[in-house]
């Protein structure tokens, strides 16, 4: 099924638009899944403000993130189950631009257009 949000997706545009003028054209749009584990999906769709709000995010396997795979498969495993046993994940798309590498004694700078 799929769920667009208007709001999100204007507010995506304008954010594709501000990278393109930081980073030239080092930003790319990959389609890419995500899975919300515990989490109802519906949650994240529904919020007008962030959608996927790093400040809920649970320390993974290269720290605190976001994280998304190439492959529904890995995803999968991320999955949320609903009460009737179906599984659901998301499909984005995704804005990649510019990475930055973490120790892990530093703090993740979420204000990203300060810099």
């Amino acid at each position: 099924e799929r769920i667009q949000n208007r709001i999100l997706l204007d507010k995506y545009t304008s954010e594709k638009i501000f990278l393109t003028e930081q980073n030239g054209s080092d930003v790319r749009e990959l389609m890419m899944f995500h899975g919300t584990r515990k989490n109802n999906p519906e949650l994240i769709y529904n919020d007008l403000e962030e959608s996927f709000n790093i400040n809920y995010a649970n320390m993974g396997s290269y720290g605190k993130g976001i994280y998304f795979a190439k492959r529904s498969s890995y995803s999968n495993n991320y999955c949320y189950i609903d009460s009737k046993h179906n599984k659901q994940m998301f499909y984005c798309l995704v804005l990649a631009g510019k990475s930055e590498i973490y120790n892990g004694s530093q703090t993740l700078n979420t204000n990203f257009r300060d810099k």
